[in-house]
């Protein structure tokens, strides 16, 4: 999507907060990578430059297999800015949510004041401005759950988003419905510790819980467009299956 104001104004705070990190002259690697190919695509322009295909893999890799975290807070802020318009999310990485969980990979509760509060906001800028934006350009869900990774409350949020009367922003709430019963129905154990779904579980009840029904039946009667009917009966009528087991590790 296109940053507006508010939006345009938290990602450049990003590109402030983090622009003492210098670009790295070298990269660390596993023997699998090529951190001199990697970071020849990575320095052929401005930072502010770089598109997606540039960073490419690097996102993805980033910390795990290649260079430190010093390192990818220099690219952060246009991995960030690429994630917002959508053309960063066809790798690895750089979607809202795996961006998020390679942030919180990088320690991100130990990071300075400035740089957290600016991560946060940014994020928090690009969901409320999603939920204003049509389904087909953004997931306004994708957002939300990025700063649940981050470990950023969010039950101030969800209200917020229960009072909003938009149907754009109730559309898009039905769209979170829909996703989370399938993400449901198709469990699948965590990778990892089952910790990382603690702060998850208490938005997955949430999500199928009286509140949000009741919103989603009110927004039946504003709704005079067949796709967006038939988007919204399917969170209505999607039986919303239990919360997975597996989950809880």
């Amino acid at each position: 999507m296109t940053p507006e104001p508010d939006l345009q104004t938290a990602l450049d705070a990003v590109y402030a907060a983090f622009r003492h990190y210098s670009r790295p002259g070298t990269l660390e690697a596993a023997p699998t990578r090529d951190p001199k190919r990697v970071l020849a695509r990575l320095s052929a322009r401005n930072l502010a430059e770089l598109t997606s295909d540039d960073i490419n893999g690097y996102m993805g890799w980033a910390m795990t297999t290649i260079g430190g975290v010093n390192d990818y807070k220099h690219f952060l802020p246009r991995i960030l800015e690429l994630a917002v318009q959508g053309t960063g999310r066809v790798h690895v990485g750089g979607d809202p949510e795996s961006l998020a969980g390679k942030i919180a990979y990088g320690e991100f509760s130990d990071w300075p004041a400035d740089e957290r509060a600016a991560i946060v906001t940014a994020f928090d800028a690009a969901w409320r401005q999603a939920l204003r934006t049509s389904l087909e350009e953004e997931e306004a869900e994708d957002w939300l759950r990025g700063l649940i990774t981050l470990g950023e409350p969010i039950q101030t949020r969800l209200t917020a988003w229960l009072e909003t009367s938009a149907p754009l922003a109730g559309l898009h709430l039905a769209d979170a419905v829909c996703s989370e019963i399938l993400r449901r129905k198709d469990a699948r154990p965590p990778f990892g510790s089952s910790d990382e779904y603690v702060p998850y579980e208490a938005y997955s009840a949430w999500l199928a819980g009286p509140s949000v029904r009741e919103r989603l039946e009110c927004l039946a009667s504003e709704i005079d467009d067949d796709e967006e009917a038939w988007r919204l009966r399917q969170a209505l009528d999607g039986p919303m299956p239990p919360y997975p087991e597996v989950w809880r590790g």
